[in-house]
């Protein structure tokens, strides 16, 4: 489904980009919009659950869930992205007396500069830097029938940066639709506790680090608000 949606997202709004484009390039030209400020909901999370056709509780994960743009030249803007995500699932098991709980926390905070290298009357298209800050806790705990208990804490913490690319439709002068991508270098590092309690207990703690290059995918689709 998320590929589905991805697909769906980039086909509507490049193709979309396209023709207005096109059409503004034979019209006479506009000045592009100057906006102070810019607040941004990431509306695909819902959009994803809406359009489900299935019972999958795979939900579509965003980093960001709202971001701030300000202004500084016409072109030139400094941006702002925070998320936050809180899941408590409950997993049944033949081999539990209980469900397996899990417990998951994260936050997110990214900041870069964007100068925008199409600024037309209904179209923007940026590109820029972008750092991030990441971090991530998960606890799961499970009760077997002798009443013995698994229990696993992970704590990560990530950060860095990398160039990332935007593109907004204007719908009005005050409210357009937005999506961006990034590929990110980032180091990480983490720290793992598991915890075996009964007649034969365990301990163990593990502590990991890791350099990555990933890529961050459109797949936020903003409504943004212009003032």
């Amino acid at each position: 489904m998320h590929k589905v949606f991805q697909c769906l997202l980039l086909i509507t709004l490049f193709s979309s980009f396209s023709a207005q484009a096109a059409f503004e390039q034979s019209e006479p030209k506009h000045k592009g919009l100057i906006t102070s400020h810019q607040i941004g909901i990431n509306i695909a999370p819902f959009v994803d659950r809406f359009l489900k056709f299935n019972n999958t509780t795979n939900n579509i994960v965003v980093p960001y869930l709202f971001s701030y743009r300000m202004q500084l030249k016409q072109r030139s803007v400094i941006r702002l992205g925070l998320g936050v995500d809180m899941q408590n699932d409950e997993i049944n098991s033949s081999s539990a007396s209980n469900p397996r709980t899990m417990k998951s926390n994260s936050l997110n905070i990214g900041l870069g500069y964007e100068y925008y290298l199409l600024n037309l009357h209904r179209w923007k298209a940026g590109a820029g830097i972008q750092g991030f800050i990441q971090k991530v806790n998960t606890n799961s705990k499970e009760t077997d029938f002798q009443g013995n208990q698994f229990i696993l804490n992970n704590e990560a913490f990530t950060w860095g940066a990398g160039p990332a690319l935007s593109i907004q439709y204007f719908i009005s002068k005050n409210v357009c639709l937005g999506t961006e991508g990034a590929m990110y270098f980032s180091t990480s590092k983490s720290e793992n506790e598991t915890r075996v309690t009964g007649n034969f207990p365990q301990y163990t703690y593990e502590k990991s680090s890791s350099t990555n290059i990933s890529p961050q995918f459109p797949i936020s689709l903003f409504i943004n608000f212009n003032f």
